[in-house]
């Protein structure tokens, strides 16, 4: 019974092994076949692999930019000075900043500590929202 590793370089990916009920069914020309079968099989995991990496991605880049929006609103800062505090915490925390979301999510009338916001302080916005407002 003949198997083919589903491989790029050192990394095995899986493996196609396929079955027949009669004894020495695979000749030269199917163990040939079984290769370019393989061979295509690879490519496509490969494909769906690179698709959930990017899709994982997109999401990482929308929670990040929600949570930078949050921030930007919350105190009147802009894109770069709201990121500042997700990078400070992702390297305090040892996490990526996807995964630092709900944890630096503004809570009412709490600041993030001064270390996070390299020891200035933001202005928290007084002024009243318009009626109907998507913020918060």
């Amino acid at each position: 019974m003949p198997a083919f590793q589903l491989f790029i370089t050192d990394d095995t990916l899986g493996a196609l092994n396929p079955h027949s009920s009669r004894p020495n069914a695979f000749d030269d020309t199917s163990i040939s076949v079984g290769g370019t079968v393989a061979t295509h099989a690879t490519i496509a995991v490969i494909a769906a692999q690179r698709e959930e990496q990017f899709r994982a991605a997109m999401t990482s880049r929308d929670i990040i930019s929600h949570t930078k929006g949050i921030l930007m609103e919350h105190f009147s800062v802009d894109a770069d000075r709201a990121f500042g505090p997700l990078r400070a915490l992702s390297q305090r925390l040892q996490r990526t900043a996807r995964r630092n979301h709900s944890a630096s999510l503004p809570k009412p009338n709490i600041r993030p500590s001064p270390d996070t916001l390299r020891n200035r302080r933001l202005p928290r916005r007084d002024t009243p929202r318009a009626q109907g407002s998507a913020c918060r």
